[in-house]
């Protein structure tokens, strides 16, 4: 069985399972089945109603960039067809050109980023070794819970990933946890509905978590409703605009170090926002949303890097 590592929780409600992510790591075994919603910090979302993501041109050996593109694309409308009593949620994704820069970077001092996904199929530098399947980092506002800036890794160097209707048992569907970590993209933690993409449970050879749940579309239109209002913590409700670039503008190169835009005193040489703090880096607040595996009774444990 595989446990999606927590992150922070929050926001439960009587009615429905699902749970908001917060600026706050909760406990990697937290489970909100049992536990409720985790609920340390403020919330985290986005503030415009728009919002863009770009592949990592080089994608996977796994299939072709043009499968991954399809299928990452597939996922993220997924979510953005969800309904909120009939009207569209206040959320719209949309694809950019493929990007070159393979690092997760948040840049500040006004240089530009992009929101990215990418797979890591030679080596896996991100945290919880093999065991990890994939990790969202969001850089976001300490004080406010606006999201700034997040990235999806996939794990393709301890695993394998798989596309198409039929998935063998020591692969993981790639529809399906990219659905997952796309939640995660937006702000949503994971639920304590069985049968939400976002509950922490899912087993390789499963394409469970491809169709998005009443639980899901829940927490999507209670996080960004129709009416288009946000509410960041501190401040008075508003309602969003559409503002699709990322903050500096759109990039599809990485911002080498030791550039004019810096990144924060004492970081490590990491450009990330003051919201987050990777292995590594100093400061900050760790906002990694981890895909763990673990064995299904009678399954062979993953392979563990040296």
């Amino acid at each position: 069985m595989l446990t999606l590592a927590a992150f922070a929780l929050l926001g439960a409600r009587p009615a429905a399972a699902f749970c908001r992510s917060t600026t706050v790591a909760a406990p990697v075994e937290w489970d909100p089945a049992a536990l409720g919603c985790f609920a340390e910090g403020v919330p985290l979302l986005w503030r415009s109603r728009c919002l863009t993501y770009a592949l990592q041109e080089n994608g996977t050996r796994a299939f072709s960039f043009e499968t991954a593109r399809a299928v990452t694309a597939a996922a993220f409308a997924a979510w953005g067809n969800t309904r909120c009593a009939g009207a569209a949620p206040s959320l719209l994704v949309r694809e950019r050109e493929p990007v070159a820069c393979n690092e997760l970077q948040y840049n500040q001092r006004g240089w530009p980023n992009a929101n990215v996904v990418l797979f890591r199929d030679d080596d896996w530098p991100g945290a919880g070794g093999a065991f990890t399947v994939a990790l969202t980092t969001v850089s976001f506002d300490t004080r406010t819970g606006e999201i700034y800036d997040a990235d999806i890794e996939l794990n393709s160097a301890d695993h394998t990933f798989a596309v198409g209707d039929s998935i063998s048992n020591d692969a993981f569907d790639y529809a399906s946890v990219i659905t997952h970590e796309i939640g995660h993209f937006l702000g949503i933690a994971h639920s304590a509905d069985e049968d939400a993409t976002m509950n922490r449970d899912y087993g390789p050879g499963e394409t469970t978590l491809r169709d998005l749940s009443a639980d899901d579309g829940a927490a999507l239109c209670a996080v960004y409703p129709p009416s288009g209002v946000r509410v960041l913590a501190g401040g008075a409700p508003f309602v969003a605009t559409c503002n699709p670039e990322p903050n500096g503008g759109f990039t599809a190169a990485c911002v080498p170090a030791g550039s004019d835009a810096g990144p924060p005193p004492g970081s490590g040489g990491c450009h990330l926002a003051p919201g987050v703090r990777r292995e590594g880096c100093g400061g900050g607040v760790l906002a990694i949303l981890a895909l763990a595996a673990r064995r299904r009774p009678g399954a062979a444990a993953p392979a563990q890097r040296p």
